[in-house]
């Protein structure tokens, strides 16, 4: 089992133990996803105050997302895009629009102090150089439909471009990837 899927793992295990009443479960999973949900929420307001308050309020709700998750599903996924609908709609209510423009995240980055292994770290480093080949919103697409879980439609939606563009520029960016990966022998 890699790293990535021994996450999934521990983040599911942990909310079914926050669903069971288990409070080691809020520590184990805190201590999975404190870095990587204050990034996602820092993506979007970019104020460290703002985001701890969101973070926060996060936290205090944990019972109520927890109950929400089906255990067979992805938890590290899921509570990912719980962040992102919280840290846009917090967005919409601090600025007062109804779109939300945000650059690239690389999450490939947020927890590296877990990687242990030369290998992961060496497939990390070349993701993110096919990922620099990018434009910003190849970029976008690939990090929301492979980081985020999201749909072509609910992309389409957040960064306001149609369905059919965002599909497009889905496979332009893979093929732009593939060819990184052939070019510079990485598989």
């Amino acid at each position: 089992m890699n790293s990535h899927q021994q996450k999934i793992k521990n983040v599911n295990n942990a909310l079914e133990k926050i669903r069971k009443g288990e409070t080691d479960g809020v520590t184990e999973l805190y201590h999975e996803m404190s870095h990587t949900l204050r990034y996602i929420a820092l993506k979007y307001l970019k104020n460290d105050a703002e985001a701890d308050d969101l973070v926060q309020d996060f936290w205090a709700d944990i019972d109520y997302i927890a109950d929400k998750f089906i255990y067979i599903r992805n938890g590290f996924a899921y509570l990912c895009k719980v962040m992102n609908r919280r840290a846009i709609n917090r967005y919409k209510l601090i600025t007062g629009r109804k779109e939300v423009n945000v650059g690239y995240v690389d999450y490939a980055t947020l927890d590296t102090r877990h990687t242990d292994s030369l290998e992961i770290r060496n497939l990390q480093i070349s993701i993110e150089s096919a990922m620099q080949m990018l434009d910003v919103h190849e970029k976008i697409i690939i990090q929301e439909t492979y980081f985020e879980d999201k749909s072509i439609r609910q992309i389409a939606k957040d960064i306001g471009m149609s369905k059919s563009k965002v599909g497009r520029l889905k496979q332009s960016a893979l093929k732009k990837m593939k060819n990184f990966f052939d070019e510079s022998g990485t598989n």
